[in-house]
């Protein structure tokens, strides 16, 4: 009560005089409530421990208390009883560090409020004249509330850990040297060329400066900026240039309408809930390497809202730029949870630089070329999200060196030419692209293909290394809800110049596998699901045939492997046909007919047939121009005719599966020419 009424004389004397409130002193200190529970590590309690008391954000020693009146100062370190505990008494804020008794950290607190019970006084700036004034009067004692309903211009000021700054209004603070805020700060918007260090909260949530650092923050916003609604983007990079200890920048859920390019050149982690937008015909998209958003720093997280690249209010089109939303040039980068869309070129992409980078969960759609793509890169992990309507090109690319990638999970449809392309477009060469496995994918409805794996091979037609893709297809379930034209041939996979390809194991619907100049392709353990109601020529086709009238000498298909493969049929011509291959094998299919269709195997010309080991149940098997359709056509090296007609060629071997006898063909005069071998 005594106190109460101390407090409220001086209160009164000071309205007489018509001065402001003057600062309250903190007389006593407060309790270190934290210390009073046992402090444990994975030991147990921590008996013996060090307490270590630091000004806030440095290793400087600060004051600690045995008492509540501050009239006996603490050890420092001090150390802790046989229970891990301590009664220790503190004023201001700290940083505390706590070691075992052998010196070893075991917890580095910053930014820890010890504070005094007083209940804060609330003040206006307004009462002072101005924020520098009313800072100065206050002092660096009083707990203080200080609000600020107006914009506010200093050069260089401290605002003492006691001042709690709230703007109200949208009120701003410019600045023209260095402002620095060591209590907490609400609704905190700036504005000026100079520099700012927090080191208290910010809006609420503790921001803690890293250790050894003097200057900088760990937490910024774009909205601490004067954004004036048109240059965002400069809102943005000063708070990237802001974080030059790293940290986390976080936006708000509004839009910022950006004029050029977001440059992230710092480690750091952005937490996004906005819209980032280009304006209407910006003159920035007109270059052919704007990036909306370009992360250039290595170990950069970009997560959650939305880039939208407003296509449809620009002025240029997407085959005059290679535009990204979001783009990576740093190493190890995540970028998740983002939906991007609109983009004039592709949606987003690792470019030159950007190994190792990981896209998880990010929706790209609506884009004018690629929803992703890769540039040469290696490490990229593709991980969930959905890529789909990209007008111009594919879902997801992965092109120009991309090597040692993965996509998982990722779902790919309705895009204007590929749901995924690995590889190259065929006479455009690419280093060192391969090792690139698509597994447990949805991809459908895309126009051209689902899958297309292509590579370049050199104009001499020699060089396999060219061709070296090593892509893995496992896993996916491909599909088309419409079917094609009457004999029209469609595929969820197609294999274009590519070695090395295996694909194993998925559900494809109404579309099949074309393999065009593919070395040592391996189709195994797949459902084929061919439900159409008109006719359709293929579920596999094996063609050594030239891709567009280019390189005429690249008649070849070469070690094709089709086993183990489900095929449920109807109104399919031929469900394995193939044409100019060698080395083929196709064995333990199963062939399941509902209607229609002529042929399960097809091997179509005498090169290929000469070419082929066939170890397949019974079914209608066309050889050339003979069609067998009882027992097995079976070979040690090539398949071949029933005895009873004249053999195609010498060495042609057969099994009679009735009688386990084997046929050679010695002479292809007669049917005489076939001898028995056992």
């Amino acid at each position: 009560m005594k106190r109460f009424i101390a407090y409220l004389l001086i209160t009164l004397a000071l309205v007489g005089c018509g001065c402001p409130e003057p600062a309250q002193a903190a007389t006593n200190a407060q309790s270190i409530t934290f210390l009073l529970s046992q402090v444990r590590n994975s030991s147990g309690a921590l008996a013996g421990g060090k307490v270590y008391a630091y000004a806030a954000g440095t290793s400087t020693p600060k004051t600690i208390w045995l008492n509540r009146s501050k009239s006996t100062v603490a050890a420092n370190p001090y150390t802790l009883d046989s229970n891990g505990t301590a009664q220790l008494y503190g004023d201001g804020l700290y940083r505390f560090v706590i070691k075992t008794a052998a010196g070893v950290t075991v917890y580095d607190r910053d930014n820890v409020s010890i504070k005094d019970a007083i209940d804060p006084l609330e003040a206006d700036v307004a009462t002072y004249g101005t924020l520098s004034a009313a800072v100065a009067t206050i002092g660096s004692v009083t707990p203080t509330t200080l609000k600020y309903a107006t914009d506010q211009s200093v050069t260089t000021l401290t605002v003492t850990d006691n001042i709690h700054l709230v703007g109200v209004n949208g009120a701003s603070i410019s600045f023209s040297g260095t402002l620095t805020i060591d209590g907490p700060v609400t609704n905190l918007k700036t504005a000026g060329a100079g520099a700012l260090v927090l080191n208290g909260a910010v809006n609420g949530e503790p921001k803690f400066r890293h250790g050894g650092a003097t200057s900088g923050i760990s937490y910024a916003e774009p909205d601490w900026w004067d954004v004036d609604g048109v240059q965002d983007q400069i809102q943005w990079e000063a708070a990237v240039a802001a974080l030059n200890i790293g940290g986390v920048l976080r936006s708000r859920t509004k839009e910022y309408i950006i004029d050029d390019e977001i440059s992230v050149n710092r480690s750091i982690i952005i937490e996004h809930y906005g819209t980032i937008k280009i304006k209407d015909n910006s003159a920035a998209g007109t270059s052919s390497a704007h990036t909306m958003v370009e992360i250039s720093a290595d170990n950069v997280t970009f997560s959650g809202g939305k880039v939208d690249g407003n296509m449809a209010n620009q002025s240029w089109v997407w085959s005059s730029v290679a535009n990204y939303g979001v783009s990576t040039s740093g190493k190890n980068t995540i970028v998740k949870d983002v939906e991007i869309y609109g983009v004039t070129g592709n949606g987003c992409g690792p470019v030159t630089g950007g190994d190792y980078s990981t896209w998880q969960n990010v929706t790209s759609h609506g884009n004018g070329k690629k929803g992703l793509h890769s540039a040469a890169v290696a490490g990229t992990r593709i991980i969930g999200g959905r890529y789909y309507d990209n007008e111009h090109d594919s879902g997801i690319g992965l092109h120009q060196g991309a090597y040692n990638t993965t996509v998982t999970g990722a779902i790919a449809y309705n895009n204007t030419t590929y749901g995924i392309h690995t590889g190259e477009s065929f006479d455009i060469p690419g280093a060192n692209i391969g090792n690139i496995t698509i597994s447990g994918c949805k991809v459908y409805d895309n126009a051209i293909t689902n899958i297309l794996v292509a590579r370049f091979w050199d104009t001499g037609g020699t060089d396999e290394a060219a061709v070296d893709n090593r892509t893995i297809i496992t896993g996916n379930h491909l599909y088309y809800t419409s079917q094609p034209a009457t004999d029209v041939a469609r595929y969820n996979i197609e294999i274009y110049n590519a070695k090395g390809t295996v694909i194993a194991n998925n559900i494809l619907g109404r579309g099949g596998v074309l393999n065009y100049n593919g070395i040592n392709t391996d189709i195994h353990s797949n459902q084929f699901y061919a439900d159409y109601t008109n006719t359709n020529p293929y579920q596999i086709r094996l063609s050594g045939l030239a891709v567009g009238g280019s390189h005429a000498s690249h008649l070849i298909t070469y070690g094709t492997k089709i086993r183990n493969n489900v095929f449920e049929l109807s109104n399919v011509t031929n469900g394995i046909y193939a044409s100019e291959t060698l080395a083929t094998e196709i064995r333990n299919n199963t062939f399941r007919v509902i209607t229609g269709g002529t042929y399960e195997i097809r091997v179509n010309d005498a090169t290929s047939i000469a070419n082929t080991i066939i170890d397949q149940p019974s079914g209608r098997v066309r050889l050339g121009a003979t069609t067998y359709t009882t027992g097995y056509i079976t070979s040690r090296d090539v398949a071949v005719g029933a005895p009873a007609s004249t053999p195609a060629q010498v060495g042609y071997e057969y099994l009679n599966s009735s009688t386990g006898k084997w046929y050679k063909a010695t002479c292809t005069t007669s049917s005489a020419c076939w001898a028995i071998l056992n």
